[in-house]
């Protein structure tokens, strides 16, 4: 008696990419606010490594969007 073993490739929903998306844009952020802030913010100053899912093109934007936003947060009065 044979079996059908199917192989199922585990994917991921639209809504847990985001997730991921969500979470490395965040501790990106946090990662450059920690950088360039003159008070310690208690946050770790290790680089967040990327999801593996995520290309390399997102992953230059996010960086971007990351950079943009520590720059608003840290020069809003001026």
């Amino acid at each position: 008696m044979q079996h059908n073993h199917s192989t199922r490739i585990p994917t991921l929903s639209d809504t847990n990419i985001t997730c991921l998306y969500a979470q490395y844009l965040k501790l990106r952020y946090k990662f450059e606010l920690s950088r360039r802030s003159s008070q310690p913010i208690g946050i770790a100053m290790e680089l967040p490594s990327a999801p593996i899912m995520l290309p390399v093109k997102l992953k230059l934007e996010l960086d971007s969007i990351a950079k943009i936003l520590t720059d608003a947060f840290l020069n809003c009065g001026k």
